[in-house]
């Protein structure tokens, strides 16, 4: 599982990131976070698009990636490649604009750890 670290260091930190509880992705297993990181030049799976797309965590784990430079992966929705191109304050512009353009329903099945788990989230 190549590029996982960034996410399994946070893991091992969660007290320090308290956005976790609200994340989507919480709840995935080690395994599973491979979903996040691709080979150079292949895109990522529409599950972890889907996912992120949804997710209460979003805007903050995209931050957590800029705060902490991690370069690799696909943190609040974004490839690394497209924060890198956007820069920070553009980056979460478009998160937020496509959150208050959006009006699918996405369910929300994972992430929740201290009892609050919606069955679907209005993005």
């Amino acid at each position: 599982m190549e590029g996982v670290e960034p996410l399994l260091e946070m893991i091992a930190s969660w007290a320090e990131v308290p956005w976790l509880d609200l994340a989507a992705c919480s709840t995935l297993g080690e395994k599973d976070l491979d979903l996040f990181f691709t080979a150079a030049g292949a895109s990522i799976s529409r599950s972890a698009k889907e996912l992120c797309a949804g997710c209460a965590a979003r805007h903050a784990c995209l931050s957590h990636a800029f705060d902490h430079q991690i370069a690799v992966g696909y943190f609040g929705g974004m490839s690394s490649n497209r924060r890198r191109e956007l820069g920070r304050e553009a980056a979460l512009a478009e998160i937020e604009s496509e959150r208050r353009t959006s009006t699918v329903e996405v369910p929300v099945s994972a992430g929740h750890r201290r009892g609050w788990a919606p069955t679907t989230r209005r993005s």
